[in-house]
């Protein structure tokens, strides 16, 4: 069996097998779904992907597939701006994904998918490039995921290298930084030009756009 799905994956055991796709079942260290010895997949859909960016859990997840296999894939089942529905700050949750993809973009194939069924289809295309044969998916090495963060706030103009690295050195993470935006004086770390810049990046709305 050269397909392993991970036994949470339940959401989408119904699309692979109606597009007849044979596959083991059983709990993955890494991913969500494994095609031969080389590809790891990681399925989000739009809300879980906005939400593992904010907790810094896809970062992470991305870095362990890419330690570990040679072709790693993050998968996103669904449109984007579905999960800006109920999300109060649309602007920041917007900037957040697109950096996120453009960050995660530089370390493993990004694809996005309308549904499950698309989905399978495309597991099923992998799987032609791969004999059938019996593995064991290799266990994730140390990640880092720092240099991740900092290529999402070089996203925002006039944030290069440098202010990002002043940032992240007193804010960890992208969470802590837009915390700060509410009581910190940012424009001593980074200027007042780079701060206006990262305030509307965070929460400037189409209202006041």
């Amino acid at each position: 069996m050269n397909i392993v799905v991970d036994d949470r994956e339940r959401e989408v055991f119904k699309s692979l097998a109606s597009a007849g796709i044979q596959y083991d079942v059983r709990r993955l260290d890494v991913g969500d779904l494994v095609v031969g010895e080389e590809r790891c997949v990681e399925r989000k859909t739009p809300s879980d992907f906005l939400s593992s960016i904010w907790d810094n859990r896809v970062f992470k997840q991305v870095f362990r597939m890419k330690e570990a296999y040679s072709k790693p894939k993050l998968v996103i089942v669904g449109d984007l701006k579905g999960a800006l529905r109920y999300v109060r700050n649309k602007r920041f949750a917007l900037v957040s994904m697109l950096g996120a993809v453009a960050s995660l973009s530089d370390y493993v194939s990004v694809i996005q998918v309308a549904n499950n069924s698309e989905y399978a289809l495309l597991v099923k295309a992998w799987s032609k490039d791969h004999k059938e044969e019996a593995f064991t998916p290799p266990k994730p090495k140390h990640e880092s995921w720092r240099d991740v963060r900092r290529n999402m706030l070089c996203c925002i103009p006039s944030i290069g290298g440098k202010r990002a690295d002043l940032l992240l050195e007193k804010y960890p993470t992208i969470v802590n930084i837009s915390d700060g935006l509410e009581v910190d004086d940012y424009a001593s770390i980074i200027g007042e030009k780079s701060t206006k810049a990262l305030i509307d990046a965070f929460y400037k709305g189409k209202d006041n756009e």
